[in-house]
């Protein structure tokens, strides 16, 4: 029969490792948010900052999605470098919820195709990088010139691709950045460190 103390050790390694988990899930959402904030804001931002040159509408956004897989990358990298500071684990599967969303999307939009084995047009619709937006200068003229699926396919790369492109980059960079002893100045956390016995930490 277990005696009052060893319950009470139980009790207090379950407490502890409810804890643990429930900070991994926090962090967890917090990496995620950084992802999808990342996807929807700071693509434009580096985009317009890089094509400083452009005069139209149409020419920002076909460059934009025309180097969405660059900037997206280039993105991720820089931010999965610097959540390698925190090394938190969560950030190792940051990449899950946008791949799966991604697959989700290409499955429900191209429902035969993919159940025939004909998964080129879907795709070329979400990896595609080939735009011809450069000739209009506002968002009407784009509407007018019979682009509406091709604005739409630029939406639905920034909203399900983009987010992978940059959750991969982020995790992978983050791992890497581990591996390299990126921490945060005065040591990394101990708990964490032991979470993650796979990334050892540098002396």
């Amino acid at each position: 029969m277990p005696t009052t103390q060893t319950l009470q050790t139980a009790i207090s390694i379950g407490r502890s490792r409810f804890k643990s988990m429930g900070e991994q899930i926090g962090w967890f959402v917090m990496h995620l948010g950084v992802v999808y904030m990342t996807a929807k804001y700071c693509v434009w931002w580096l985009g317009n900052i890089l094509d400083f040159h452009a005069q139209s509408v149409g020419g920002r956004m076909q460059f934009v999605l025309s180097h969405l897989f660059l900037l997206c990358v280039l993105l991720g990298v820089v931010g999965g470098l610097a959540g390698s500071r925190l090394r938190q684990k969560a950030a190792l599967y940051v990449w899950i919820v946008p791949a799966i969303f991604l697959a989700a999307r290409l499955a429900v939009f191209f429902p035969g195709p993919l159940f025939e084995h004909q998964i080129g047009p879907a795709i070329r619709y979400y990896f595609g990088g080939h735009f011809q937006l450069s000739a209009f200068n506002t968002y009407r003229d784009l509407a007018k010139g019979g682009l509406g699926r091709e604005v739409l396919r630029g939406a639905d790369q920034l909203a399900a691709t983009a987010p992978f492109y940059v959750s991969a980059a982020y995790s992978l960079s983050a791992w890497l950045g581990v591996r390299a002893g990126l921490y945060v100045p005065g040591g990394p956390n101990k708990e964490l460190t032991h979470m993650t016995p796979q990334l050892p930490v540098r002396p």
